[in-house]
């Protein structure tokens, strides 16, 4: 970001696990909503369509009345309708399993190009969290889109989907002008379990955006590549967060949960009596409950295994 640096998260099974906030909850949406580390003004702007448009959750209308609202009417309705289905959406995915409703939400998405930024964001969303093969052209064409918001959605459902074929532009994107744009790709490399995104994602350790970097280097743990193992372990270091403009106490403990999570891969693909004592301390002496916690059960995990 250009202002203070934020930071943005990781996903999946034998994908990076998502960040649980401190209550266990996933962190975000879903990819960016299960990106570490989501752009601050992207949080806000959630937070604020939520309390302005809550009462659109009630309604009471079927997949297929949203997705007509959403196909038609100006385009800040279309919008509201957007967000509204993706809401539905979250509450019952298996909506996305009627190949007719899926066809139908894509073509209504490819339609939106050149549209409303409003409509657009929130369509790219719902695609965000619904990971769809067939979208991916469209997600792809949507990563050059004039909007930002709607870029980087686009670019977080990429990175959900893992596709072969998105692998390449994911790659171009690390290098964007936006940093939350290059924050979520390189988050995102980490998804695929693909070698080649190494050096792409070492080129970001040194980003003026530190999220940027601190992104990179957790895909990298995720990648068994200790190259950014260095800055893993300053994500630790309270002292170095608290010179970061900006970050909150949430942030930073995102930060830390995100390192001990790195350097737990790392130390489960190639234990470390270094790293290992390093947990050991960061168990004893980090200044955040969860941080310990999630130290401690690293180290039992690696005891068990």
């Amino acid at each position: 970001m250009s202002e203070p640096s934020q930071p943005k998260t990781p996903a999946g099974p034998s994908r990076i696990p998502p960040f649980q906030d401190q209550q266990g909850q996933p962190g975000g949406f879903k990819a960016v909503l299960q990106l570490f580390l989501v752009p601050l003004s992207i949080v806000i702007v959630a937070g604020g369509i939520f309390l302005t448009m809550n009462f659109l959750v009630g309604n009471e209308s079927s997949p297929e009345e949203i997705l007509d609202k959403v196909a038609s009417g100006d385009s800040r309705r279309r919008g509201q309708a957007a967000f509204e289905l993706s809401l539905r959406l979250r509450a019952e995915p298996q909506l996305l399993e009627d190949s007719a409703f899926r066809a139908r939400l894509l073509s209504i998405y490819e339609s939106s190009e050149g549209g409303g930024a409003e409509l657009r964001r929130y369509l790219t969303q719902v695609l965000s969290s619904a990971e769809f093969p067939e979208a991916i052209p469209a997600l792809l064409r949507a990563t050059e889109d004039q909007d930002g918001e709607t870029r980087l959605y686009a670019t977080a459902a990429l990175g959900n989907a893992a596709a072969p074929e998105a692998f390449e532009r994911l790659v171009e994107l690390t290098r964007d002008a936006d940093p939350g744009v290059r924050s979520v790709a390189a988050a995102s490399l980490g998804n695929f379990g693909d070698g080649r995104a190494i050096g792409p994602l070492e080129a970001r350790l040194n980003d003026p955006a530190v999220e940027v970097a601190w992104n990179a280097a957790n895909a990298l743990a995720h990648l068994e590549s200790t190259a950014g193992e260095g800055v893993l372990r300053r994500m630790l270091d309270e002292s170095y967060l608290s010179t970061v403009a900006g970050i909150t106490d949430e942030q930073k403990l995102q930060a830390m949960l995100a390192a001990v999570q790195g350097l737990t891969k790392l130390e489960a693909a190639a234990p470390d009596a270094e790293r290992r004592s390093g947990l050991e301390e960061i168990a004893k002496m980090a200044p955040y409950p969860e941080v310990r916690n999630a130290a401690m059960r690293a180290l039992q995990s690696q005891e068990e295994g």
